[in-house]
């Protein structure tokens, strides 16, 4: 499921995982996140290649539904990541 992540300072669209885990560790798994910067979708983070992140949820500091351009637009930049990455391949 996708959803808009807020973080300490940035605000994020990711598809989200709950995962079990003990209290305090890592219990959710980011996949393909991007970075809302200037009302744009960046790949987030930058400086790294990995598409998936463990986060723990006390970290998030706000869960929402993207509304449907986000949506579309998150669809979109994921597919030309992966199409890329075939490429590459």
């Amino acid at each position: 499921m996708i959803k808009l992540l807020k973080f300490d300072s940035s605000w994020i669209v990711s598809e989200i995982q709950e995962l079990d885990a003990e209290l305090g560790d890592p219990d959710c798994m980011l996949k393909y996140p991007y970075e809302i910067v200037n009302g744009e979708l960046q790949t987030f983070p930058k400086f790294t290649d990995d598409r998936e992140f463990m986060v723990r949820s006390l970290d998030i500091k706000l869960i929402a539904e993207p509304d449907i351009d986000t949506i579309t637009l998150y669809y979109e930049l994921k597919k030309q990541e992966k199409d890329t990455k075939q490429e590459t391949s």
